[in-house]
């Protein structure tokens, strides 16, 4: 098996596990996967696209140097580090 192929299986099993916690624990996540479950999309692309989505989160993160806020009531999804 190329090199390329394991490194996208442990990333993606990574990412899965991930995914799952997030439905179980967060809102945001939670409200998205049942969005999605309620148009009859299939199970396995709804946590391909909570995977794109969390991948997405952490990359804008890390790029404002913020960190994640799950409230719902603040204006602002992310609290600055200082």
């Amino acid at each position: 098996m190329p090199f390329f192929v394991k490194t996208t299986m442990i990333y993606r099993g990574t990412l899965f596990m991930g995914v799952m916690s997030a439905i179980k624990y967060s809102e945001d996540f939670k409200i998205f996967f049942e969005r999605l479950q309620a148009r009859g999309k299939h199970t396995t692309l709804i946590q391909i696209a909570l995977m794109r989505k969390m991948i997405l989160i952490a990359h804008s993160l890390y790029n404002s140097w913020q960190r994640w806020s799950s409230s719902r009531n603040s204006q602002t999804r992310c609290v600055n580090f200082e």
